[in-house]
């Protein structure tokens, strides 16, 4: 209550107060607990702990491998080789059809350009081709005039006639051309007089200095029409000039009957002409299809996209990079680095096994297909192409595989491949069925740990022990019996022994 008895009244409302006071402070209070966890989680120190690769070796139950193979590393690729996709001009993307990994069929779309200034272009050349067309049809009929009047010498009165008539119409025209340039200047005139006599009259402030200005810039204009119609009379009188020498060349030939054949010889060539202009028209036509079509990237084979370089509002066309690369996924092939000491067992044709990282306990049959002649000196190594024959289709380009060829005539022998950890990470073993190992999950420059129960297979040589289910390669198992699970550990690598 305050002192006039009324309920006292908060200066801040509570929304207010929430929004001021307490929602700053969470998000303050929030901050500062994660950078206390964050550099706690810095600071942290984890026990360091013996950790190692889960092997991949060839099964106790597999044949024993020819002496005679050839190991090699390898990658897959396309076979014979990868498809680039090119714009075939400049332009700028419109929109994008197909992305990486997308199966895409034999002249499917796969980008467009904008096309808008090709379309306008297209409509202009066939613009063109119809008036080439129309002009042909003329020339023609002129060209078969000609020839009816080589038949017929006397209708060469008619063009007396004509020539006439239009010698007449360009006189008339003439004198209608002085007529307004007479009226042009007396108008050009008039103004620039009444310019000079109100431009007096602007210092004094009887006249407007923007009217004043105006008038000149109509003088101009009026002084600049005289000038073309001037111009335009003397074009007149060109013409008469002209009609009167055609009149008169009309008035011998009729006078004297003078032979057409000159006339035909003209419209023969004009009909020529004709023709040759109609050709370039329907070429710059096809020009322009062509680069409407153009705007349109389609795929060159049926395969899977492998890689796009482009996306909608993207130039193209003014550098050599492919904007789509694709690839036959039924065509695959291996691109192997034999050491070059071994170089001399190689031959086209020898057989080989495939096995990919990605597909464990597959093995695919290939054949040496091509043996790259120059060697690679800083490696050591010469390569060679391994065709795949029966690619699967989870095959990707660029997947690790190894690879055994058979040399000396051999054949590759096909050996199962598992996987084994030393025997003494192995925990609450259960008989030779079961048993625990503790492997190492990457977290940051730490691990953490995790129990994992697996099958057991058999026994090997070096300490080691086959596992059939519950590991896979590339995990880590902890050797260090200390170490429990759930914890985090500072890895640390450590092999026990040469696995088998």
């Amino acid at each position: 209550m305050n002192a006039s008895g009324e309920p006292f009244q908060s200066p801040y409302p509570t929304a207010r107060f929430i929004a001021r006071v307490v929602v700053p402070v969470a998000i303050v209070g929030s901050a500062a607990a994660l950078l206390v966890a964050t550099g706690l989680r810095a600071f942290e120190r984890a026990p360091e702990a013996a950790v190692t690769p889960v092997a991949v070796i060839a099964s106790a139950h597999a044949r024993e491998e020819s002496t005679s193979a050839l190991q090699a590393p390898g990658w897959i690729e396309p076979a014979p080789y990868a498809t680039d996709v090119s714009a075939r001009r400049e332009g700028f993307v419109e929109s994008v059809h197909a992305l990486e990994g997308d199966e895409v069929a034999r002249d499917a779309l796969l980008a467009t350009l904008d096309a808008t200034a090709e379309r306008l272009a297209l409509a202009a050349a066939e613009a063109e081709v119809r008036r080439a067309d129309a002009t042909l049809a003329a020339r023609a009929a002129e060209l078969r005039a000609a020839e009816w009047l080589l038949e017929r010498p006397l209708a060469a009165l008619s063009g007396k006639t004509r020539a006439e008539a239009m010698l007449r119409a360009a006189e008339a025209s003439l004198l209608a051309a002085d007529a307004r340039v007479v009226e042009a200047d007396a108008e050009a005139s008039a103004a620039r007089d009444e310019f000079t006599r109100k431009s007096a009259l602007v210092a004094s402030g009887a006249e407007s200095a923007g009217a004043v200005g105006r008038l000149g810039l109509k003088a101009d204009a009026l002084a600049a029409r005289a000038s073309a119609l001037r111009a335009e009379r003397e074009q007149r009188s060109a013409e008469v000039a002209s009609a009167r020498a055609e009149a008169e060349s009309a008035r011998v030939r009729a006078e004297t009957l003078v032979d057409e054949r000159a006339g035909r010889a003209v419209a023969e060539a004009m009909a020529r002409e004709a023709e040759a202009a109609r050709d370039l028209a329907v070429a710059r036509r096809d020009e322009a299809a062509l680069a409407v079509a153009r705007s349109e990237i389609r795929a060159p084979i049926a395969g899977v996209v492998l890689a796009r370089d482009v996306r909608p509002g993207s130039h193209v066309g003014g550098h050599p990079a492919p904007v789509f690369v694709l690839y036959d996924p039924s065509s695959l092939q291996v691109r192997c680095d034999v050491p070059l000491k071994e170089a001399g067992r190689l031959a086209v044709g020898a057989a080989a096994e495939i096995r990919v990282d990605a597909l464990p306990g597959k093995v695919f049959r290939g054949r040496v297909t091509r043996i790259v002649p120059q060697a690679d000196v800083q490696k050591n190594t010469v390569q060679c192409k391994v065709a795949i024959e029966d690619p699967d289709a989870a095959l990707r380009p660029e997947m690790l595989a190894r690879v055994r060829i058979a040399a000396d005539g051999a054949e590759a022998s096909v050996a199962a491949e598992v996987l084994a950890v030393p025997a003494d990470a192995l925990r609450a073993q259960a008989g030779d069925a079961s048993a625990e190992v503790v492997v190492a999950i990457p977290d940051g420059r730490l691990a953490r740990t995790e129990l994992r129960r697996v099958e057991l297979g058999p026994e090997r040589t070096n300490g080691w022990r086959e596992i059939a289910s519950g590991l896979a390669a590339g995990d880590r198992v902890v050797l260090d019996p200390g170490i429990a699970a759930g914890t985090r550990i500072t890895p640390a690598e450590a092999l026990r022994g040469d696995a088998p």
